[in-house]
Parts: C-alpha cells; structure tokens; sequence
C-alpha cells in the first residue's frame, strides 16, 4: 500500500511595521555656565551622532519635570513643541544647522534662545523669569528623541522612547545667625561623586563648601546620625549638612549637580513609626516619576500642591496615614507647614517639586511609597 504524502503549504501573512530610527544609547550634560548673566547655557554630548540609523536628526526638550516618556513630554498640553527647544551646535558663532533641530555632531548647547524658559503659561512653571542654570529656584530636566523622515510620504517619524532624562539641580546651603543646618537631596548622578564611590568624604570637597557635617536620619531611632568620611552615600536620599563656623552668618552657597547629570528612577521608600510613638518622621526625595504621576492627574500642572502628595500615598498605601507634609528652610532654619490632614480633608499650604527633599509624618503602622516594582 502506498503512502500518499500530502504537501501543506502555510501561507504567513507578511506584517510590515514602519522602521522607526533608533534613539542614541544616552547622552549627558558635560558643563553648566552661568556667569555672565545673559549668557547662561549648557553643554550636552550624545552617545551617537545623528544622521544613518540615528535618524536624520536629534530633537531636544526642556521642562521643570523628568521627562522619562513621551507621556512626560506633553504633559500639560498635549503636544510635543511646547517643551521643544533650538539646541545650538557651534557655541562661538551661535550658527544652527536646522532651527529646533540638533543635526550635526555629538555635541550640542543650551542658550536659552527661546520664549520657553520664560513660560507663564498652562503649566505657569518660571514665574521667577530665570534661566535656571546655578539657580535654585528653577531646575531644568531634558531629554532628546531621534526624528526621521520617511523617504515615501516625507512625514516625519519619531523614535517610540525617549532618552533617558539628565538635569541640572541646584539646592540651597544657607547659613544664618538661627544655625547653619541644611536638608538636601541628592537628587541626581554627579560624575565625581560616583568616580569615589559615593564617599561622604568626595561629596563634602566637591559640593559643599565649608562642610562641617554630613548626616543622615535613622527613621528607627527617630533621629540624625553623623556619616563619617568613608560611608556611602546614595542617590535619592536625603541628608542633613552642617557648615562650618567659619562661614560669615550672611554667606550663602549653592550645591550644582549636574555632572552627566542622570535622574535616578523611583525606588519605594518605606515610610516607618516607631510602635511606641503616635506619629513618625520619614525623611524623603520626592520621587521623579510619582511626581509626574501625580501631576498629571486631569485638572493639575506643575508644580504641584503638598496636599496631592499627601492623597497619592492614602491611595498607594492605605496603612500609612499621612498626615503632614513639610520641609525645612535653610535661611530660617524652620520647618514649614506644606500641608495637613484635618478630618477627611487635606488643607493645603505650599507646592512640592521633583527630587526636593520633604519631610512626610505618618500616624500609622508604616508602608511602601512609592509602590515597589
């Protein structure tokens, strides 16, 4: 008997996706200046060159939040350009291959040429009318995407990620006849810093001038603890500096990391009371990515206020029990009242911003915030 072989023939449909130019591996910022006024900028440089498989250009944005997505990027108006900006390729001539485009090179500027950081718009975000650069009161966060154009419809396609965010964050070390306190954070990745290890003793030379102390908080003995020189120390965490006494009582100094510059994504904080106490003091940054979650809540923009915080962690950790939300000022080394909760209801006092350092009182058992991963 013979075996008849059957052929079956599997027809695969053919799916065709549009091929998207790939964003560069990561780019930093490599200097910030900022004197003279009027002249502010900073320098970028890029992993990869645009142009090939990089696209035929790079497009940047500048905004007062972490820009981890496209989400990030319009956030507040639901378009892209309100947060593009005209990176400058050749800081001596100030020549620009392609306006609002980064063309040529792995190398690129800030010079703030346009209306944007000046913005008193939807978002309200530079009331001050500052640059930002050296600045304390605006810190700016950046991001670029790759653009190609399509060589059928001339349309312009953008990479589907964004870069990783970098930043330039300042911080206030004040000093005053009141004492010489200062709650910082360590916000973001600082090149020397890394490059010791994370050395208490290469964050006070680099950062902080006449550094007499560095400590942090032991949420379980509810109380300071003095770092010495060769303890690590982490990004997102919060310390307290204590100049030296030789610093004059009107001297203030700014603390600038910028060097790469990179925003370190969220990790839970576990907010703790201590069981024989009725409320509990958390020492925290204010999470990158939590912030953009909660601003971009309908109804809300930057910057956001105290109380929102206060409702986010009820939301994502039932048995926490927030109940105040503050922070400390350097210049009249007191705690300021940002927001309470009074009865079901949080009454608001100031507005939060991305990576400051907050100080969050609890009345419960304790929990994660932001949630782990």
């Amino acid at each position: 008997m013979k075996h008849i072989r059957m052929l079956f023939i599997i027809f695969i449909p053919l799916i065709i996706c549009p091929i998207y130019a790939q964003i560069a591996d990561s780019f930093w910022i490599e200097a910030v200046t900022a004197t003279p006024a009027g002249s502010e900028n900073i320098r970028f440089k890029s992993s990869n060159i645009p142009g090939g498989i990089y696209g035929d250009f790079y497009v940047m944005y500048r905004a007062q939040w972490a820009l981890f997505n496209w989400d990030d990027v319009m956030n507040c108006s639901g378009s892209d350009s309100s947060h593009m900006i005209d990176p400058i390729e050749d800081q001596f001539t100030f020549f620009d291959q392609g306006q609002y485009r980064w063309t040529s090179g792995n190398l690129t500027f800030d010079f703030f040429r346009d209306t944007l950081w000046n913005d008193v718009g939807a978002c309200s975000y530079n009331t001050l009318g500052r640059k930002g650069p050296r600045d304390p009161r605006i810190n700016w966060f950046y991001t670029i995407a790759s653009v190609d154009s399509n060589e059928t419809t001339g349309e312009l396609e953008f990479s589907p990620t964004v870069v990783h965010p970098v930043a330039e964050y300042d911080q206030w070390l004040g000093n005053s006849r009141a004492g010489r306190q200062n709650i910082i954070s360590f916000a973001i990745y600082h090149l020397e810093i890394a490059d010791s290890g994370y050395r208490a003793s290469a964050f006070a030379r680099v950062l902080v001038p006449h550094c007499q102390s560095i400590s942090q908080w032991n949420r379980m003995m509810e109380r300071w603890e003095t770092l010495l020189g060769s303890d690590i120390m982490k990004l997102r965490n919060v310390y307290r500096i204590i100049l030296d006494s030789l610093v004059c009582p009107s001297d203030t100094f700014i603390m600038s990391l910028y060097k790469e510059g990179y925003v370190p994504i969220d990790t839970c904080n576990f907010l703790y009371k201590l069981p024989t106490r009725s409320s509990g003091r958390n020492y925290v940054m204010m999470p990158y990515q939590e912030y953009n979650i909660i601003m971009n809540v309908p109804g809300r923009s930057f910057p956001i206020r105290a109380s929102w915080v206060g409702e986010d962690i009820e939301d994502v950790g039932p048995g926490i029990s927030p109940y105040v939300i503050s922070r400390f000022n350097p210049f009249s080394q007191r705690y300021e009242l940002l927001a309470i909760k009074a009865g079901a209801n949080w009454i608001n006092f100031g507005y939060v911003y991305p990576g400051q350092p907050i100080v969050i009182t609890i009345r419960g058992t304790g929990g994660n915030w932001p949630p782990c991963p």
